[in-house]
């Protein structure tokens, strides 16, 4: 379901028929994210932790700190620090970076 679709929905506030929407977008948004959060579980609290007790982990996930090969110490750090590509401020006043 595109947002076009969704936002030009005509409902009368307060009806059954808005309700009725609400909650069958509100479920097929979370039936959505269910897939997500299992797969995140599982790579989290079964696969990692596999990994680190086969010690395969640092076959598989190399870590970033491997991929600077050689170089000064400040190049290394470089690597590692943040950049701010930008600044911004959201609908609710949020501050990001």
């Amino acid at each position: 379901m595109s947002m076009k679709r969704g936002a030009t929905s005509n409902f009368q506030p307060g009806s059954w028929q808005e309700l009725l929407h609400d909650v069958y977008v509100g479920t097929l948004t979370g039936a959505c994210h269910f897939p997500y959060f299992v797969k995140t579980w599982t790579v989290e609290y079964l696969v990692l932790p596999l990994l680190h007790l086969t010690r395969l982990s640092s076959v598989v996930l190399p870590s970033p700190q491997d991929s600077v090969v050689g170089g000064s110490d400040d190049a290394r750090m470089e690597a590692r620090e943040l950049k701010v590509v930008g600044i911004g401020f959201g609908r609710t006043g949020t501050y990001s970076l």
